[in-house]
């Protein structure tokens, strides 16, 4: 996989390209190849209070783009981290970064090398993508080529809480705590996976990033870096 080919790119371009990727799972030793032929999205309610379930769904990767563009007013689209495979749950690894706010001595190429540097070292995630939306420093990390069992999935997100950037006695956390609340936290939710008995299920812990553009943001999440 060449990264570099990603950048300027929106996230519904780069997740469109998911089917041509090589994806693997690595548990020890054992490295299994595992195809994407579908994807799991997630639609949910634009506006707080939300008025109904979000409601998960699969489809091919290339079919993303329409999908995006099929959200009635109201209606947002995210990708959702489950990747089921042969009776298997996967999880592909993805992270909100917070960083509005607090680096104000870096400016946005230290910041994403540092992330880099920390992301690599600490989850051993060897490829990934970082993606930033709207005005702010708003950036999100998205693997690539790297999937998990739903065991590795929590470990890399308690990984993630631990990020930390010191600077004299203080302590920046680099990921997004209230997220991977949301993300550790079993979700009630209309379902359409497949051979479910009920569209109305309990479903496992998932990461999401978004798709569609939040309101105020002028644009979907673009590729600025990457991991290789």
């Amino acid at each position: 996989m060449d990264p570099q080919k990603f950048k300027g790119k929106t996230i519904a371009n780069i997740i469109a390209s998911f089917s041509r990727l090589e994806w693997r799972c690595i548990e020890g030793e054992s490295s299994t190849e595992i195809p994407l032929g579908k994807i799991t999205l997630v639609q949910y309610d634009t506006v707080k209070p939300v008025k109904q379930s979000d409601y998960l769904f699969r489809v091919k990767p290339n079919l993303v783009l329409a999908e995006s563009l099929r959200q009635s007013e109201g209606k947002s689209l995210g990708l959702a981290s489950i990747v089921a495979h042969e009776g298997q749950t996967y999880h592909i690894p993805m992270l909100d970064l917070d960083a509005h706010g607090k680096f104000d001595f870096f400016d946005d190429a230290q910041l994403l090398d540092m992330y880099k540097t920390t992301i690599k070292r600490e989850t051993e995630i060897e490829q990934g993508l970082f993606l930033r939306s709207g005005p702010s420093r708003n950036y999100h990390f998205l693997g690539i080529g790297r999937l998990l069992t739903q065991d590795q999935y929590v470990t890399f997100l308690g990984l993630a809480l631990t990020m930390k950037y010191e600077i004299g006695d203080n302590a920046i956390n680099l990921a997004d705590s209230r997220n991977i609340g949301h993300c550790l936290t079993r979700f009630a939710h209309k379902a359409e996976l497949g051979k479910f008995p009920s569209r109305y299920c309990q479903f496992e812990r998932f990461s999401t990033m978004r798709i569609t553009p939040k309101q105020g943001y002028g644009g979907p999440p673009v590729v600025v870096d990457f991991i290789a």
